[in-house]
Formats: structure tokens, C-alpha cells, sequence
């Protein structure tokens, strides 16, 4: 995805802009996120499917 990197004063972390297209995580970042979607990709990054535990 293209990106737009935004430098900022030293000691604040950058600001990552996506290209406005119709990827879902672009969208997210234009629109917000609901609670129920930042609980589904908790739960994909701590409880992989398929990962034995």
C-alpha cells in the first residue's frame, strides 16, 4: 500500500498516512474503528488460528 510518511518534531513518533483506496485497513484509518473490530484483531494477533495453544 503507498503511504505518506509526516516527520514530526524529534521525540514524537511519525504519522503513517495510507493512500485513500478501498482496503479495509485504509478505510479504518479514515473512518475510526468500532471497539468490536479492535476485540477481533486482539484476537487474531494474541490467539492465532491454528497455532496449537
Amino acid at each position: 500500500m503507498k503511504t505518506h510518511v509526516h516527520t514530526r518534531p524529534v521525540g514524537q513518533l511519525p504519522f503513517i498516512e495510507l493512500e485513500p483506496t478501498d482496503h479495509p485497513l485504509a478505510v479504518e484509518q479514515r473512518h475510526g474503528i468500532t471497539l468490536d473490530r479492535v476485540r477481533d484483531i486482539e484476537a487474531a494477533v494474541l490467539h492465532p488460528a491454528g497455532d496449537g495453544a
